[in-house]
């Protein structure tokens, strides 16, 4: 992988992915939080990073690119759909 300079954005969040992910939950716009799953959010993350990688042969395919999105949508899909099945269940109470 090549070296580059992280720009301080980059770096909060290689550490956040790699130290603390919810730490990135901080980090999302506060009009937005609480509505996505922490693991989408570091799957979309770390897509953002690998795409912005100086060296263009280091950059994910876009078979990649598409594939992880889809399978952070997948990973959403499945926390919105327990998020609501929760609040369902505590309406029935």
């Amino acid at each position: 992988m090549s070296k580059r300079l992280l720009s301080y954005d980059d770096l909060q969040l290689s550490e956040a992915l790699t130290e603390d992910p919810d730490r990135l939950k901080d980090m999302a716009d506060p009009a937005i939080q609480g509505t996505f799953a922490v693991e989408s959010l570091c799957t979309v993350a770390e897509i953002a990073l690998n795409c912005t990688v100086g060296e263009p042969s280091d950059r994910p395919s876009i078979d990649d690119v598409l594939w992880n999105l889809q399978y952070s949508m997948q990973v959403q899909d499945g926390w919105a759909s327990s998020e609501s099945l929760g609040l369902s269940v505590k309406s029935q109470a």
